[in-house]
């Protein structure tokens, strides 16, 4: 294609509350498999790369990313610092538009995602994209967001804080009322329930393996 979209799923095992929860088993594979495979379905990807940590508690992730054939890359600076990891990423890959994923969101909606990514790059005005607001109700999605390069570049500029470092795109915020944000309608089904669907909880696992588990007993794919 003439641009360049790569997608790249943040993950560490250190989870506070959860640890090791990416490793975790989703009917018959490990979370962030599923996470993969779903980004698989997204055409418009080209590239999806793993960002962990170069420490010896997140290189089971490098294994298991080694192992399944899928990109990754270990950072070196501070853990704490995933604004830096991504960028190192976007450095390295040099693409034209950044899907970033967070590596506990098990049910990305591809069909979302593309409707996305399609938007920002038919339309060269927008700096931003994002999902139209129902007059009631919010949609579940989670644990994704697309942003065109130029405005990647001034987020990592803007996050200068400890606390818009450990969080991808918190200094979005502040950029806000400058920007030309394009919405798209998304389908209110999509808003029908209200439920988290990240795995940061014991209790979050449960609920995710139980609809894997339901899900794949119905629909192998």
């Amino acid at each position: 294609s003439l641009s360049k979209v790569i997608a790249v799923v943040g993950a560490r095992l250190n989870s506070s509350r959860l640890p090791g929860k990416h490793r975790l088993d989703l009917a018959g594979k490990p979370l962030i498999a599923r996470i993969f495979e779903r980004l698989a379905q997204v055409g418009e990807i080209d590239k999806a790369i793993l960002a962990t940590t170069a420490d010896t508690y997140n290189q089971p992730l490098v294994d298991w990313a080694r192992g399944a054939g899928q990109a990754v890359f270990a950072f070196g600076g501070d853990v704490n610092d995933l604004v830096g990891r991504v960028n190192a990423v976007v450095e390295a890959e040099q693409p034209d538009f950044i899907v970033y994923i967070c590596g506990d969101s098990p049910l990305i909606e591809p069909g979302t995602l593309s409707a996305l990514i399609r938007t920002l790059r038919d339309k060269p005005s927008a700096d931003h994209v994002e999902l139209a607001p129902l007059p009631t109700g919010k949609f579940i999605h989670e644990g994704f967001i697309v942003y065109r390069r130029a405005l990647w570049d001034r987020i990592v500029a803007a996050s200068q804080t400890p606390e818009t470092r450990e969080h991808v795109g918190s200094a979005l915020a502040g950029l806000r009322p400058g920007l030309a944000i394009e919405q798209i309608a998304e389908d209110p089904f999509y808003a029908s329930c209200e439920h988290r669907i990240s795995v940061d909880t014991p209790s979050d696992y449960r609920f995710m393996a139980e609809i894997y588990r339901r899900w794949y007993a119905q629909h192998p794919q």
